[in-house]
């Protein structure tokens, strides 16, 4: 049995299937409803993914919910939480986190706020840092009115 990524645009869902040709994973997909209900034979796209051929064991699906079928979908064929459904707290638990595209996203973006944020006033108005005359970014807190270190006294005040 051959691995196949089946999907459907209008909810952006995939799934793997294993079938002997690309129109049997379709048949199979659109009869099980696995990516949706009511999908025409045109409505689903299928791709071969050679790399999960190894997979196969007996069933006609990949089981997301499964960690060693998650692990595999998601290190071999790019699979990943949908952006709406993607919760960092589940990722902890997950068995293809140092795999997923998603969650790297994720801790870039962390990364990110932790290095230029500084203050949780900042941060809601999008006032949290700046570029300077050299083109590279430069936190505002030296800047900031919520800056404690910032007495007000003109002396020590900075401006831009």
């Amino acid at each position: 049995m051959k691995a196949y990524c089946c999907r459907q645009d209008i909810d952006m869902c995939s799934t793997i299937v294993f079938a002997e040709t690309a129109s049997k994973a379709r048949y199979i997909v659109m009869r099980s409803e696995l990516i949706g209900e009511d999908l025409e034979f045109k409505d689903i796209h299928v791709r071969r993914v050679p790399e999960l051929d190894k997979y196969y064991r007996g069933q006609t699906e990949m089981d997301w919910y499964n960690a060693e079928d998650r692990l595999a979908m998601v290190r071999d064929a790019g699979f990943r939480c949908d952006e709406d459904s993607f919760d960092p707290d589940e990722c902890n638990g997950c068995s293809a986190k140092e795999y997923c595209a998603a969650y790297e996203e994720y801790l870039e973006d962390q990364k990110y706020w932790d290095e230029y944020d500084r203050c949780y006033e900042c941060r809601g108005l999008g006032d949290d840092y700046i570029v300077n005359d050299n083109g590279e970014l430069e936190p505002w807190c030296d800047h900031c009115g919520f800056n404690p270190n910032i007495t007000g006294d003109d002396d020590n005040e900075q401006t831009d």
